[in-house]
């Protein structure tokens, strides 16, 4: 029987090996997202990391920043020409497909994917399951939690996520609604990606970045999955190719 690979990638510090979140203010205002920081920290009560970064694109637009400086600066971030060459081989297999979970944004990720001259509906077949970003008039980023914290139905149960988004309950979604008969190959690196990999079945492998966060949490918890490390981006094709 032919074996049918979906492919699940984290983008920040994945796809890119930079945080594009991150990287924006480094960029173009580092005192904006310190800023932010501060007035999460002296504030109580829960804050996502969505609106922290939201709350800094307002503050970059207050500076004169325009959309298409941000995104540019959100494009700087490390594509691995190795990354870029391996989603191009997912794509052009049969029984290979690729999909995005990410806590970035659609406007950074789309910025690097353009950059890459990866167009994003070839290479991201499946989709991009992230927060979603538009420009709005008169010039500024509006950033929107995947799940809105405030509306009681749509929200996750999980205690290990943020509430923006649970990477678990939506890997289990995707699956369920295509996907169920096919082998999950989840590539990531944070803590968040812990909740998804220890959703998956025996059968899975979990391509771990190492000495980041997920490695750290796969080994204190490991999942079912088979779980693989990799260094670098030739380590990363180099394992995908035996995937494939």
């Amino acid at each position: 029987m032919t074996v049918r690979s979906l492919f699940v990638w984290d983008f920040d510090n994945t796809v890119v090996l930079d945080n594009t979140d991150t990287l924006v203010f480094q960029i173009l205002a580092p005192e904006v997202l310190a800023r932010q920081r501060a007035i999460i920290c002296k504030s109580a009560g829960p804050h996502l990391w969505t609106t922290i970064i939201s709350n800094g694109l307002m503050s970059l637009f207050e500076l004169g920043k325009t959309p298409e400086e941000i995104l540019s600066a959100a494009a700087e971030a490390f594509f691995p020409v190795e990354t870029a060459a391996v989603l191009r081989r997912i794509a052009s297999t049969p029984t290979a497909r690729s999909v995005v979970l990410s806590d970035a944004n659609t406007l950074f990720i789309h910025a690097c994917l353009k950059k890459a001259d990866l167009p994003h509906d070839q290479v991201f077949e499946g989709g991009i399951f992230t927060n979603p970003a538009t420009v709005e008039e008169p010039g500024f980023i509006s950033l929107r939690p995947f799940i809105d914290p405030n509306d009681p139905e749509k929200q996750h149960k999980c205690n290990r996520c943020p509430a923006n988004l649970c990477k678990g309950e939506v890997l289990q979604r995707i699956i369920r609604d295509e996907y169920d008969s096919w082998r999950i190959v989840y590539v990531g690196d944070g803590g968040n990606d812990h909740c998804p990999v220890l959703r998956m079945g025996s059968e899975g492998v979990v391509l771990a970045r190492k000495g980041f966060p997920l490695h750290r949490k796969v080994l204190e918890r490991p999942p079912l999955a088979e779980v693989r490390l990799w260094d670098s981006p030739v380590e990363l094709k180099g394992l995908i190719h035996d995937l494939l």
